[in-house]
């Protein structure tokens, strides 16, 4: 039965080797899904993984959008039940054929699958980068907002927020841009990601358009350098203190105090309180409507 598989399989893969060949694009798409069944049945995961990895590539490089997205969402899925272990290699196969993607569903389902893949692992954040450098050409800046916030570096994460500041300045008034930095600084901070807050944060105050430096980029800094000395004490007492910069905010608020609660465990009934409206979600909202 396996010899009459393996012959089968051998037999499909000539096949396919003559579709590329003479371009027939279809029924080589045809025969890759035939082939993903048998080989995922079978488990033969890494002959499957060459395979999407290179004709998925090679039909999204013929424009043939729709069956190479498709073949790569196969991969994705491949990543999964196989439980493959998240390597440079495959970081970088998966952001190659996400930037030949054009924007669609299918290119979401596809991000949606290797970011649940590579979710634990500290390479997912160059799939995130890629993925925010595309919602912004795309000018869909509520979901390259949501990318942003999980980027491991910080100063990419700084430079690709100046570049959403600059395309939104129909939204965005030169008053509210310390709060959009603030929220990118302490939603890296909630994460306990402090390292990467910090490196945001400079980059942030160094090159935002902001002249006069508010109280709030005062605030940042503080907390900052509390987190980083694992000061529980100097955390509360900087929220407190600029509590009527946090306030102009009720999100940005929420915020810190779930960074409070995150970096120390610290309550505070003032801030648990949920509070409705806020620049950011007003953003979003302004930000899934595309600017022309």
């Amino acid at each position: 039965m396996a010899d009459r598989q393996a012959g089968g399989s051998s037999r499909l893969l000539i096949k396919l080797h003559e579709a590329v060949q003479e371009n027939k694009f279809y029924e080589a798409h045809q025969l890759l899904k035939t082939l993903s069944f048998r080989y995922t049945s079978t488990k033969k995961y890494d002959e499957l993984e060459n395979l999407l990895v290179k004709y998925s590539g090679f039909l999204l490089d013929n424009k043939q959008h729709e069956s190479g997205m498709d073949v790569a969402i196969m991969l994705s899925k491949l990543y999964a039940t196989a439980e493959f272990p998240v390597t440079e290699k495959r970081i970088s196969d998966s952001v190659s054929l996400l930037q030949k993607m054009p924007n669609s569903p299918e290119r979401i389902n596809f991000i949606s699958g290797v970011v649940e893949w590579a979710r634990d692992s500290e390479l997912i954040g160059e799939l995130h980068a890629t993925a925010t450098k595309l919602y912004i050409t795309d000018r869909d800046f509520g979901d390259a907002w949501r990318h942003i916030m999980r980027i491991n570096d910080g100063e990419e994460a700084a430079a690709l927020t100046l570049q959403i500041i600059a395309l939104m300045k129909g939204f965005i008034r030169l008053a509210e841009v310390d709060l959009v930095i603030a929220h990118l600084v302490i939603a890296f901070l909630v994460g306990k990601r402090i390292a990467p807050a910090e490196s945001a944060f400079m980059k942030l105050v160094k090159e935002s358009p902001i002249q006069d430096r508010p109280p709030l980029f005062n605030a940042l800094r503080y907390l900052i350098e509390a987190a980083k000395t694992k000061d529980a004490q100097a955390f509360k007492a900087i929220r407190d203190l600029y509590e009527p910069s946090f306030c102009r905010d009720p999100m940005l608020r929420k915020l810190v105090a779930n960074a409070g609660k995150s970096l120390f465990n610290l309550p505070d009934s003032r801030y648990d309180r949920q509070g409705g409206g806020g620049l950011m979600p007003m953003l979003l909202n302004a930000f899934l409507n595309p600017v022309e």
